[in-house]
């Protein structure tokens, strides 16, 4: 593969994991919660394994599961 589409694709899912993060540390009920998980030390922890937008879905899934909320869940994007 071309290294440049390796990190172009990188840096997609980087961008879609983000948003996603930002969504939920703007608009999730439980604050403390969020505090409790140490919610802006997870924004990078899955930096390395995140390499497409598929990778990033994956990720951001384990991520709200850390949530432990039922109705809070992940809409997947037409890729």
């Amino acid at each position: 593969m071309n290294t440049l589409n390796d990190k172009c694709a990188s840096n997609a899912g980087l961008e879609l994991f983000c948003e996603i993060w930002q969504k939920v540390q703007e608009r999730f009920y439980d604050q403390e919660r969020l505090l409790s998980l140490d919610w802006a030390g997870q924004k990078h922890r899955f930096d390395e394994q995140i390499v497409d937008q598929a990778s990033a879905i994956d990720c951001a899934k384990i991520l709200l599961a850390m949530l432990d909320e039922k109705y809070t869940k992940l809409l997947e994007p037409e890729l």
